[in-house]
């Protein structure tokens, strides 16, 4: 998925060293890009783990719907701006 190749890139970018000769700017991108990527992650095995699978043809969605929604924009913005 675009998660696991955003993360793998930014991983090379630190394993490598040539994080050091970017600028600060782009620095603090690919920080942001690599924080929100792992919250997505987060939230989907947690997701797949701990609540069904959101059925958005239903006519009502039960609390346990509600959760998985909450955990995808809850997790990245805490990964985002927690660390």
């Amino acid at each position: 998925s675009l998660e696991l190749l955003i993360l793998t890139t930014v991983l090379w970018f630190f394993l490598t060293g040539s994080y050091d000769d970017i600028n600060a700017p782009t620095q603090t991108i690919l920080l942001k890009l690599f924080s929100i990527s792992v919250g997505v992650l987060h939230a989907h095995i947690a997701g797949k783990l701990l609540f069904p699978t959101v059925d958005w043809d239903a006519t009502t969605l039960a609390g346990k719907h509600y959760a998985r929604i909450a955990l995808y924009t809850i997790l990245p913005f805490a990964y985002a701006f927690a660390g």
